[in-house]
């Protein structure tokens, strides 16, 4: 094997690696805000996040490993002091919306980002449905015994397994 592809694949590792742990640290953050409240918490913090995004991205394609790995280190230290600030203004979370029907007791969090779902468990226990705006309109769409039948089938099945979505398959996807 040659030394340059030697040395793609240990970049390669390296940055699948830095993403890995960024993802992890983007999601604690995006779970419970939108990049918007940081912004009307601390706009300087909110620029310099967003700067250090896009560096992060550029180095993960040209960058030599040093490079992927200091900027991810500082892309990660750069949630984690985006969350410390958040959690010290005392903002709540706003990247789920949470509803509960008072004749059944059925809880629903409403979100876009995956992350929400954990957070949301953490804070309102493990019977909360957690669903996609999508996945909320398709439901709204239902008329009937079919609506009341796509419901429960979808809160079983988001209950079994809480990362499940609901997609529209395209044909071409089919078979």
């Amino acid at each position: 094997m040659s030394r340059d592809l030697m040395n793609i694949r240990k970049t390669d590792r390296a940055v699948q690696k830095m993403w890995q742990k960024v993802l992890e640290v983007r999601a604690k953050f995006e779970g419970r805000w939108m990049m918007l409240s940081l912004h009307r918490v601390d706009e300087e913090l909110y620029k310099n996040l967003m700067e250090q995004n896009d560096i992060f991205d550029d180095v993960s394609i040209t960058g030599s490993v040093e490079d992927v790995e200091e900027h991810g280190e500082a892309t990660i230290r750069g949630y984690e002091i985006a969350i410390k600030r958040m959690e010290k203004s005392e903002i709540e979370d706003d990247s789920y919306m949470m509803g509960r029907c008072p004749m059944t007791g059925l809880k629903i969090a409403i979100g876009s980002k995956k992350g929400s779902t954990k957070r949301v468990r953490e804070v309102y226990g493990q019977d909360v449905v957690f669903m996609s705006p999508d996945e909320l309109a398709t439901i709204v769409a239902f008329r009937g015994d079919v609506e009341r039948k796509g419901i429960i089938f979808i809160e079983a099945v988001k209950k079994q397994w809480p990362g499940a979505e609901l997609i529209k398959r395209y044909e071409e996807e089919s078979t």
